[in-house]
């Protein structure tokens, strides 16, 4: 079982909540506005929670809307799906090593407008997936300008990366046994170079479109289709 036992808002308050367990709530107002750090001390372990909408990392579409950066800590067992959806100004995101459930969901970082980091583990299993349904792992996120994904990632489904406008280079797993490129890259018109995996076997559909600066990129001999608009 997980219980949150305290809750420091960074504003100094004296009231933090206490007594927090995993299904109630807590709700803070600061009298003035700036920039806090807020932390929550655990029991267990734990995950945030995230869902469709805007209601995303812990059910506060204002909360998600003031999010910057997001450090998660120990014993942390989980990634949701919807974790990040639309969380328009987090900039920074670093997952532990620790995490217990090595899937990268559906949703996860959708529409995370202004992220500019992402640090993915390399312990993701073989059971590890990149995206899922048609909302990549990074699908909109405009400021993001690396990706490199562990070579533990075995799948990675459509709209891995699509209209990451300042996108430049993507180093992707040597070997991905599955690989659905349909819309990978498209609308990234800072990309300048991608390494792609040794076994890639499909150019899919629209995977490089309106990528404009780049001008040069290696095909693997194991190429056996391109799509349209590729």
């Amino acid at each position: 079982s997980t219980s949150i036992t305290y809750v420091d808002w960074g504003d100094g308050n004296t009231n933090e909540y206490t007594g927090f367990t995993s299904s109630g709530s807590a709700t803070h107002t600061y009298a003035n506005e700036g920039q806090y750090v807020i932390k929550v001390w655990c029991t267990g372990q734990y995950w945030l929670r995230g869902s469709s909408g805007t209601s995303g990392i812990l059910g506060s579409s204002t909360l998600n809307a003031a999010l910057i950066k997001l450090y998660i800590g120990e014993n942390y067992s989980q990634i949701a799906s919807s974790l990040l959806y639309d969380t328009k100004n987090i900039q920074v995101l670093n997952i532990p090593n620790d995490v217990t459930n090595t899937n990268l969901p559906s949703l996860f970082t959708y529409s995370c407008y202004s992220l500019r980091t992402m640090i993915i583990p390399r312990n993701f299993t073989t059971q590890s997936y990149a995206t899922g349904g048609s909302n990549g792992l990074c699908n909109q996120c405009y400021a993001l300008k690396y990706l490199i994904l562990p070579n533990s990632i075995t799948q990675i489904n459509v709209y891995l990366c699509n209209a990451c406008y300042n996108l430049e280079k993507v180093v992707l797993p040597i070997s991905v046994p599955t690989y659905y490129t349909d819309n990978s890259f498209n609308g990234c018109r800072s990309l300048k170079k991608v390494i792609l995996p040794k076994d890639l076997v499909t150019v899919g559909r629209s995977m490089f479109e309106n990528c404009t600066q780049l001008t040069n990129i290696a095909l693997p001999l194991t190429i056996a289709q391109i799509s349209s608009r590729a």
